[in-house]
Formats: structure tokens, C-alpha cells, sequence
């Protein structure tokens, strides 16, 4: 898939509509909220309606089922517009002429069909939460096949229980790529060659040092921020935690 922006960009052609709609992978299609929202309730999934659209389906067309039928509808159909191109084709070589002529029923048949159209403003009063105990695992970026991740429990061991956050560079996924975890104290080591080797290293040593630490709470915060899904004071909620390290080395 390449690059995907977050949220969609809208100006670009959609990715592709799947018969699933998810929410929480990186396949479903994020949309930015119309309303004026920071944090939950921020972003939104398309609507059936939308989807059909992208897909081709004429505006007035009706979709029999529950909400998820119909998405499911949408999403295993092929473009309207690819299987009229194909019918096209196919009818001309068959029969050597065809009718470029549309047929348009004006009248719609909603028997049977279950209105959507019951549209209300969420509130968002109660972001979710998770259980007490979650495991924790991110990374901020992707450089080639080597990711850094942030975790609250050993990765390579699959710990079931949390303990301490750690950070575990992959050198490449599946068996027989290398794995290194970094100690508390191993930030020490690496300033002095992120200085020299890189051209802004310096520059980002400061950022980090200077504001950025001070967002990091223990691990007890950390856990408790992350079960609770907010930020807590000036400490970050591991998950925007590792949005701004993203941001920090995007920019640099």
C-alpha cells in the first residue's frame, strides 16, 4: 500500500473498501471529524452511504440488511462502473452492438430496506478504557525492517504479565533476525554518536533534554495513564508519547 496518510487524505483517490468495517487496523479508512474535536471522538469511520459512493453506486441506491450487511454489500461488490465497462464489452463482442443508454428507475423500492438515516451527534462523554493490567506495544516509526518499540512487558519473551517499560530494537520480523533491548541507562552511550553521526543530532539531543524527558512518567503513571486513556498532568499517555517521538523525528 505504500505510505497512508492518517487521517485519509480526501483529496486523493480512496483506498480500497473492504466487506469488514474496523475501526482499530490500519486497512479501515480513517476519516478526520467534521466537528471541531481533540482527542476521542476525534476521528470517524465512513458511513454506508459514503462508502457506496466511492464505490460507484448511484446516490439513490438501496441496500437491503442491517448496517453491517450493507457494508458488507459495499465492500465485496465489484465498481458498478468496471461491471458496466465488462457487460459493455462482453455485449459487443457477443452480439456486436450495444445500447450506450442507460435505464434509470426514478422510482425507489425502500421494501424491505432499513433506514440508516437515524443520524445523532455523540457526546463522547466516556473514552474507553482498558483493563487493568493491558499490555502495551508500539513503535513511532519504520526505517527499512528495523522498528523500536516501546513495550511494557518482554517482546521477545511474549510476556503474558506487565512489569517494567522497555524499549526492544528489530532488526527484520519473523525468526532469526536480531533483537536488542536497551537498559535504562543506554541513552548515556548513544548521545555521543547520535552527535556525530547525525547532522541535527545535536539539535535533537536538546529537544529531547530539554522538554521532551520531562513528558515521560514511571512506570506505575505510565500504566495507570495508558488503562485510562489520558494524559495525566505533563506526562504523556504512552500512546501520544510515542506520537511525539514520531512528530520530533519527522521534523528533524
Amino acid at each position: 500500500m505504500g505510505k497512508m496518510s492518517f487521517p485519509e487524505d480526501i483529496n486523493k483517490p480512496s483506498r480500497t473498501i473492504t466487506a469488514t468495517k474496523i475501526a482499530n487496523s490500519r486497512e479501515a479508512i480513517i476519516y478526520k471529524c467534521e466537528l471541531n474535536r481533540i482527542g476521542h471522538g476525534q476521528y470517524r469511520t465512513p458511513t454506508v452511504r459514503e462508502a457506496a459512493i466511492i464505490m460507484g453506486f448511484p446516490i439513490t441506491y438501496q441496500f437491503i440488511g442491517s448496517e453491517n450487511t450493507k457494508w458488507k454489500l459495499v465492500g465485496n461488490a465489484v465498481c458498478p462502473s468496471v461491471s458496466r465497462a465488462l457487460a459493455k464489452t462482453l455485449k459487443e463482442v457477443l452480439f456486436s452492438k450495444s445500447e450506450s443508454k442507460l435505464t434509470i428507475f426514478k422510482k425507489p423500492k425502500l421494501e424491505g430496506v432499513l433506514s440508516l438515516n437515524t443520524f445523532s451527534i455523540k457526546t463522547f462523554d466516556k473514552p474507553p478504557t482498558k483493563n487493568k493490567g493491558s499490555r502495551f506495544r508500539r513503535h513511532p516509526f519504520k526505517s527499512g525492517n528495523m522498528t523500536i518499540a516501546l513495550s511494557n512487558y518482554d517482546i521477545e519473551k511474549n510476556e503474558k504479565t506487565i512489569g517494567k517499560w522497555k524499549s526492544t530494537v528489530f532488526y527484520g520480523t519473523g525468526e532469526g533476525f536480531g533483537i536488542s533491548k536497551f537498559k535504562e541507562g543506554d541513552y548515556k552511550k548513544l548521545e555521543p554518536t547520535i552527535k556525530k553521526h547525525f547532522d541535527d543530532g545535536e539539535k535533537f539531543i536538546a529537544i529531547i533534554n530539554n522538554g521532551f524527558s520531562e513528558k515521560i512518567a514511571d512506570k506505575t503513571l505510565m500504566q495507570k495513564m495508558y488503562e485510562e486513556h489520558k494524559s495525566i498532568g505533563n506526562f504523556l499517555e504512552p500512546t501520544k508519547l510515542i506520537n511525539e517521538v514520531a512528530n520530533i523525528v519527522e521534523k528533524i
